[in-house]
């Protein structure tokens, strides 16, 4: 689910003026936190309906490590042949 988040950020060019920054946030499936899109993957088929992965980058790396960890062996012998 992906929504957006208004935030109120205030400049000076010679008189004070409000300007409307979006910020989208969407939540992560694996971790169950809500993030910013910057801290997900897009996809490349951009399928769906945000375009970007369900999982964040940080869980994406952790299950991409446990992966290579407990398939080591058949990992090393594919990349020989």
């Amino acid at each position: 689910m992906l929504f957006f988040v208004e935030e109120h950020v205030k400049i000076f060019i010679g008189e004070q003026k409000k300007i409307k920054k979006v910020k989208m946030i969407k939540y992560c499936s694996k971790c169950k936190f809500d993030k910013d899109v910057t801290e997900f993957y897009l996809k490349k088929g951009r399928t769906g309906l945000s375009g970007y992965s369900s999982s964040c980058k940080d869980c994406v790396k952790i299950s991409k490590h446990k992966y290579y960890e407990n398939n080591k062996d058949i990992l090393c012998n594919k990349s020989k042949e």
